[in-house]
């Protein structure tokens, strides 16, 4: 290991740290139905753009991905015709489908509520 003049494995560690640029976009506001840390993370993966959430079981990970594929798709809708593809195994997909049409018809019928 090669140390710098004064010998900091601080700055050693600091000269070797990967500094990867945003190449996301803001959004705007997003779904009143996620909380708080969901917005937050769905925030912060679109600011990034090159971005993965990890999240534990029943955290609402479907409705943050309903939520970032259709803010993806708004943005680039030029590209997109405001469609996205996710791709996931066909268990996992079934469930993730019903629970997204359902998360898309509360949030049209908050919408249509005004809340």
């Amino acid at each position: 290991m090669k140390l710098d003049c004064d010998g900091s494995y601080t700055s050693f560690l600091a000269a070797k740290r990967l500094v990867v640029p945003p190449a996301g976009f803001a959004c705007g506001p997003l779904p009143p139905s996620l909380f708080a840390f969901q917005a937050d993370a769905v925030r912060w993966a679109l600011e990034r753009g090159r971005a993965a959430l990890f999240f534990d079981c029943g955290l609402g990970k479907t409705a943050m991905q309903v939520t970032w594929a259709a803010e993806v798709a708004r943005y680039n809708r030029a590209t997109t015709k405001g469609e996205l593809l996710i791709c996931e195994e066909c268990q996992a997909a079934k469930r993730r489908a019903s629970e997204a049409a359902r998360s898309r018809r509360s949030y049209a019928a908050r919408k249509a509520v005004g809340a």
